[in-house]
């Protein structure tokens, strides 16, 4: 055992078998630099860790991690996953819902698009919506953009509220919108991928949540953040990198491409495709610019816009994808 010499005033620890030791060996000793006591890092985290830290990033289940780079890494490649999943999750509310109250007498279905729109803003949205708000309000509204990212957002001002209503309420209208289309499938070597051929009142639904999560990744690449963003903001941000953003387009590039095509036509979905990819693009930059970077919020937010870029482009297009 160890013991302090109460005549001892230079503050040295005496042990039996060694002497004075100096109290800081015994700190150095704890060091976090120290190889053998170092805790491990989050780069090394298991697939389920970030699949954790990407759905507490996007989905309002708790507040996401800080993480450094090669966390965030690993994350990010479960966005387009849960954007899928979400997009699943909607289709199945809306097919329940058109079970249930069956064929409307109006061409648009309000009921379905309804109980999609509640589970948007309630859960799978409620992060993007809440992006949204903030960053027009801090964009447009009394207070600083430059001020800290506040845990819990303060009561948005008059030109946030308008954006969100503004959103809510186009969403609704373009998803009620979507129309079923003529029963068409793929005669050539598509067929034997039939079953994954969705009607086409589902496809916008499907592919919306998937643009969405995507855009997220692209908002995280563009320019710099801002010194009041969150940490786990910061993380995803330098994991994103051209090649991570351009190859994960790939997905949502081609789905859209064969999704949005009829007789072989792939030109319509690409026209669809890149017009949110020039039309997100453009708003991330904007935001960046005019908050002075990138934050959580603004990067939710530019999600949003993607998934009501999709639907508006689809919506324009559907008579042509329909072939009426």
């Amino acid at each position: 055992m160890s013991r302090v010499s109460p005549d001892n005033n230079d503050g040295l620890v005496e042990s039996k078998e060694a002497g004075p030791v100096p109290p800081d060996a015994h700190r150095a000793s704890r060091s976090p630099s120290a190889p053998l006591d170092a805790a491990p890092t989050q780069d090394r985290a298991s697939p389920f860790t970030a699949l954790g830290m990407a759905i507490r990033f996007l989905l309002p289940v708790g507040d996401p991690p800080a993480g450094d780079a090669a966390a965030w890494r690993r994350a990010a490649n479960w966005f387009l996953p849960i954007g899928l999943g979400i997009g699943l999750l909607w289709v199945g509310v809306f097919r329940a819902l058109w079970r249930l109250y069956g064929e409307e007498v109006t061409s648009l279905r309000l009921v379905p698009a309804a109980g999609v729109l509640v589970v948007d803003v309630v859960f799978t949205g409620y992060c993007l919506f809440v992006g949204l708000t903030t960053t027009v309000d801090a964009l447009f509204g009394p207070r600083h953009a430059r001020q800290p990212e506040p845990e819990s957002p303060a009561p948005p001002g008059m030109s946030a509220v308008m954006a969100l209503l503004l959103s809510i309420v186009l969403q609704l209208v373009l998803i009620s919108a979507v129309r079923t289309g003529d029963w068409w499938w793929p005669s050539d070597w598509r067929r034997h991928l039939n079953f994954a051929y969705p009607q086409l009142i589902y496809r916008p639904l499907l592919l919306a949540p998937l643009w969405g999560r995507w855009a997220i990744l692209l908002a995280a690449g563009l320019g710099r953040v801002a010194s009041r963003s969150h940490p786990a903001a910061v993380g995803l941000s330098e994991a994103v990198s051209p090649k991570l953003v351009m190859g994960t387009y790939i997905v949502p590039l081609c789905l859209t491409a064969v999704y949005c095509s009829r007789s072989g036509n792939l030109i319509l979905g690409t026209i669809i495709a890149l017009t949110v990819l020039g039309l997100t693009f453009v708003t991330g930059v904007v935001i960046a610019r005019r908050g002075g970077g990138q934050t959580r919020r603004s990067m939710l937010a530019a999600g949003k816009m993607a998934e009501l870029i999709f639907l508006s482009a689809f919506v324009i297009l559907s008579g042509y994808i329909r072939g009426w």
